[in-house]
């Protein structure tokens, strides 16, 4: 019995180490949310300790706007919205993380997914990197003019994480009777911690599950550009202006405890 007893404190003490201290644990958040569409380097301090999460939030794709042209036959009616960015979600239970290691962070920007991978930074593509840890999936970038169907949302199937939500489709552009010019969809709401977005009906966007991150208003295309701007992290634009519509951007939070 007492020999049962000491293995658990001699296991205790050997997690001590020199200094017969237990560790004081600090969480730290590290958040990225400004962009120009490339990896930056992030490399975990000195008194790293321990992962804690990591989150994504993918961009939304830019809106679509009214097409030019005066052929009735060809699709000039207004933009559709642009869908919601995804969200992904991993802890420590499925990552591993090293103090004093290169990593790689990338915000989403105008249809780019958002992720972090290991390594150093390098060019951006359409797909997860190698090494990919975390990754949430853009919306896709619908054409200008009427394209019914174009606005989807990024998908959390193509997700890489333990959790992850789909953004909400952005709405169709709608043609008048002789196929020309009408109100713009709106965009899509973002896929967040809380849920799935929800599609854009019409003119009026989607939000994220907490009712407080919007795509963009669709607009009337007339001479006046459309500003139908989605919110980030993640919120599709609306569509149907002279100008395409900025969407929201992505979004990377890492959070870790640090050891002192």
């Amino acid at each position: 019995m007492r020999c049962r007893r000491l293995f658990p404190l001699i296991s205790r003490l050997n997690r001590l180490g020199q200094g017969g201290r237990e560790p004081i644990l600090t969480l730290q958040t590290v958040t990225f949310d400004t962009t120009t569409g490339d990896e930056v380097a992030w490399v975990s301090p000195a008194d790293f300790y321990s992962i804690v999460s990591i989150e994504c939030w993918g961009s939304a794709a830019l809106g679509g706007a009214r097409a030019s042209g005066s052929n009735p036959e060809s699709p000039r009616g207004s933009g559709s919205g642009s869908g919601g960015g995804a969200y992904a979600k991993s802890t420590d239970a499925t990552l591993t993380l090293v103090k004093n290691h290169t990593y790689s962070v990338l915000v989403g920007y105008r249809g780019q997914a958002s992720y972090v991978k290991d390594g150093s930074p390098g060019p951006t593509g359409p797909t997860p990197p190698p090494g990919t840890l975390v990754y949430a999936a853009a919306s896709v970038d619908p054409s200008d003019g009427y394209q019914p169907g174009a606005a989807v949302a990024g998908q959390a199937a193509d997700c890489i994480g333990e959790v992850a939500y789909s953004g909400g489709n952005g709405a169709d552009g709608v043609a008048d009777d002789a196929g020309y010019f009408g109100d713009g969809g709106g965009g899509g709401g973002p896929g967040g911690p809380s849920g799935p977005g929800t599609a854009a009906v019409g003119t009026t966007p989607g939000h994220d599950a907490t009712n407080t991150i919007f795509g963009g208003i669709g607009y009337d295309p007339g001479p006046v550009p459309s500003d139908g701007n989605g919110q980030s992290p993640g919120g599709g634009a609306g569509g149907g202006g002279n100008v395409n519509s900025e969407p929201g951007l992505g979004k990377v939070v890492i959070k870790y405890y640090s050891a002192s």
